[in-house]
């Protein structure tokens, strides 16, 4: 599968294999896609890995207490 493939179909990207059988990105474009690429709600809409893991971080209280001390630092 490639990355034309995967803007078709973004569930896709659940169903990779090992990493060393595919293209891997590595960190390159981490701090990008974390300032203002990543495509937060697209991701999140596919209802897989992403899904799940932004909604087992809500139900966290100690994590959202601890996120919303950081808000307005920086």
């Amino acid at each position: 599968m490639d990355i034309e493939a995967w803007e078709g179909n973004r569930g896709a990207l659940d169903e990779l294999p090992a990493p060393d059988e595919v293209l891997c990105l590595e960190k390159t474009y981490n701090l990008e896609l974390a300032s203002h690429g990543f495509p937060t709600q697209v991701a999140y809409d596919v209802k897989k890995s992403f899904t799940e893991s932004v909604d087992r971080m809500g139900r966290c209280g100690a994590l959202r207490a601890a996120l919303e001390r950081t808000r307005g630092w920086g």
